[in-house]
Formats: C-alpha cells, structure tokens, sequence
C-alpha cells in the first residue's frame, strides 16, 4: 500500500450524500448498458433497421471503451466535479436525444454519445470513491460499486421490458434525464475535492489530443477487427487484416507519443513501474475476458440449444449477479476490517478456473443443479477478484496517479470483456459449421 496517500476528509453527512449521488449516476449508466435489450425488436421494427439493430448496444459499448483510457487524465487536468459534472451532461443530453430520436442513425450517434457520458461516469465514480476514502475501506465502498453494477444488469432487461409494455420504449431513455439532474445537483453542490489552479484554457492546453486520437484508433481497430473476424468476415480477409494492422500501427504511435512527446500522457509510462499495477491490469483483463465470454455463452446455450425463451435463459443467470453482488460486499467488508485482500483474490481466481474448466463439461442433458453451481461459482470469483484487482492497482500509486491507474485498468477490463466475445463467436460459428456438415454431409 502505498503509506502517503491521505484521502479528501468528508463530513458524515457530507460523506453520505456524496456515496449516494455516486451511486445514483452509477446505476443509470449501468442501467444503459442492458436497458434497452428488451427494446431491441420494437426498435428495429419502428425503423426498419433489422440488419443493424445490433448497433443500438454495440455504438454505447464502442465508446465506453475508447473514452475510458483518457477519462482519468481528464479528471486530474479539469478536477473530479468539473469534469464528473461535464460527463454526466453529455449523459442526459444523449439521453433524451435518445428518446426523441427520429432516424435510427440519429438513434446510433446519440447511444455513441451516451456511451461516452455513461463509460466516463463509471470511471469517475471508482476515481472519486478513491479520493474520499481511506485505504483501509477502499475495498469495501468498491464492493458497493462492484454489486451496484452487477444487479444494474439484471434490473435493467426488467425495467426496460417495463417500458416498453406500459408506455413507450423511449422511457428507457428519458428517464435518465430527471434522475441524473438530482445526481448532478448533489454532486455540484456536495462534492468538494480540490480542483487544479489555472484557467480553462491553461487546462485545455495540457489534453494530450494527439495520444487521445491514437487511442481512439488502435481501440475501433481492435474492437471491429476482433468482432468481424471469423464471423462477419474470414481473418484472411482484407478488411480484417488491414484492422489487425491498423491496431499495431496506431498502438505503436500511442506508445511513442506517450513515452516521448506528451507533457500530460493519457497513461503515464510510469503507471507501470509497480509490479501490482500490472498484475492488477492483466487480473481484470482476464476478469473481464472470462466474466464476459460466460454471459455469452450460457445464454446461448439455453436459447439456441434447448429452445429457451429469452426470459428464462435470463432467469437463470439471476442466481449469477446476486451471488457476485453478495460476494462483492462480504469481501469488501472482510478487506476493510482485516486486510488480506490477496486472499481473496486468490479465492476468487480459483473459483473462475473452476468454474470456466466445469463449463466445458455441461451437455445437452446435464441436470440444472450442477449448472447452478457453475454459475454460482461464477459469480462468486468475480465478486471476490474484480473490485480486489482494481484496489491493489490503486493502493500501488501515488495519488497523482490514481485517477489513470484506475481508468486504464477499467480499460483493461473492457477490451479483455470484447476480445473474450470475438474468440468465443469465432469458436461458436466454427462449432456450428462442423456440426452442421457431420448432420447433413
């Protein structure tokens, strides 16, 4: 742990208001991210967009990504409530230019605009409960975090169901707007970090906008190419090749610009001086990379191979997010009052290998209470590892880089979550085709 970190003393009753209000701008921008899934056939049927309705999630998702890197930066250059503030006004325009969409392209580019707000107001929240809580407890108020996520996504497909059957599919947009308002008032009026000396144009000079586009470029490149490869189009396909490369070259340029030109590099190279930092970034990588690719493939398992609605194939993953949540908060409560929180991530880590070797096993006739201790098992190593990564990265710093520490491994974990999902449709459409020709040769 890193002995000179002082964290942002609160009053009490300042303290609570602050969590409260973190929390309320967590849960929307949850919330966003699975929301709109029940909406998804009206959407398409309302716009004529069958071919492409996909986008309305993968636009939030895409953004998201490529904002979180330099989300951190910009926290320290603007200062925590300037630029929380900032993000969460892009979220409730977006919002309800979402709701009043018109076209789905206009539909596409404000969720890519809300993703933005939303993957910024997720990393700012983790950077702000960091500034205000001491080292001891950081584990546990991450616990919150972590478990206010995790039932965000089973809440959300419920919510918006809601919406959908009651009055119109665009309330699981509007109704960001109002809630997010009281957010920000509390946040504007009760959140009382210390902001940086000078003006906005002196802060405005300091944004690394070369390594922001670098970053931008080598995460589209990675994302479409690790998405369209093996399904949309053959990896030997130029498309797919030229996104490969595309990667590498922008990826490099970051790696030079942030090394030897930036004055306020988005990742600073020293973030990775400290040996838990990286193992903390390769732990959520993972994390996310295994975490993801199960959501994936348990409901695909259900609908397509044993004919379940939607709505139950979602039912049975219940038992998952309740069981991360819960596990989220013991180990956040057992951190804070004894320390050990190796242990718990080796508990945790476990309990994925486990977990991810036993699912390898389930077959079409496997009776559902071994399943059920699969995914219970599932949820209980990402309730024990994830916010425990994510801790020991940032007790690893100091506080001038907590902020970049805490965007780049939330990165980590999002591109882990997207190169997870490209390897398992690619293994899934090879699986499909094989079988395919062994029962129709």
């Amino acid at each position: 742990m890193n002995p000179d970190y002082v964290p942002c003393e609160l009053p009490k009753n300042q303290f609570v208001i602050v969590i409260i209000s973190l929390m309320i701008a967590l849960i929307m921008a949850s919330l966003d991210i699975t929301i709109v899934s029940c909406a998804l056939p009206i959407i398409s049927k309302q716009f004529h967009a069958f071919n492409n309705y996909t986008w309305v999630i993968v636009s939030y998702l895409l953004a998201q990504t490529v904002i979180q890197p330099t989300t951190g930066k910009l926290a320290d250059i603007f200062g925590r409530r300037p630029a929380m503030l900032f993000m969460i006004i892009i979220f409730i325009i977006s919002s309800a230019a979402c709701g009043a969409s018109k076209s789905f392209n206009m539909l596409i580019i404000a969720r890519a605009f809300q993703g933005i707000g939303g993957g910024s107001i997720i990393s700012m929240v983790n950077i702000i409960i960091t500034d205000i809580v001491s080292l001891r407890k950081r584990a546990t108020y991450m616990a919150i975090v972590n478990s206010v996520f995790s039932l965000s996504a089973i809440v959300g497909p419920l919510i918006g169901g809601l919406f959908v059957d009651t009055i119109s599919w665009r309330w699981a947009f509007y109704i960001n707007v109002p809630i997010c308002i009281v957010a920000a008032i509390l946040i504007s009026l009760f959140v009382k970090i210390p902001t940086p000396p000078g003006s906005f144009m002196e802060k405005f000079k300091k944004i690394d906008f070369l390594g922001t586009l670098f970053v931008i470029g080598f995460s589209i490149c990675l994302l479409f190419g690790l998405n369209w490869g093996g399904t949309n189009y053959p990896w030997s396909h130029p498309i797919i090749i030229g996104l490969l490369v595309g990667f590498v070259i922008f990826l490099g340029l970051f790696i030079l610009v942030e090394c030897k030109f930036a004055k306020e590099p988005i990742i600073p190279p020293n973030l990775f001086h400290q040996r838990n930092v990286i193992i903390s970034a390769i732990g959520t990588f993972v994390v996310g990379f295994i975490f993801i690719t199960f959501n994936n493939t348990i409901p695909m398992l259900y609908q397509n191979a044993r004919g379940f609605l939607a709505t139950d194939a979602g039912l049975r993953l219940t038992p998952c997010f309740v069981t991360l949540a819960v596990a989220s908060i013991v180990s956040g409560i057992l951190t804070g009052k004894f320390g050990h929180i190796k242990i718990h991530i080796i508990v945790g880590t476990i309990s994925l290998a486990a977990a991810t070797y036993l699912i390898t096993l389930i077959k079409l006739d496997t009776v559902y209470w071994i399943e059920l201790i699969i995914i219970l098992l599932y949820g209980f190593g990402v309730g024990m590892a994830n916010q425990n990564f994510l801790v020991i990265g940032q007790n690893a710093v100091p506080k001038p880089l907590i902020a970049t520490a805490t965007s780049t491994i939330l990165f980590g974990r999002t591109v882990g979550g997207v190169i997870g999902v490209a390897i398992f449709g690619t293994l899934l459409k090879n699986n499909f085709i094989q079988n395919y020709f062994e029962l129709h040769p």
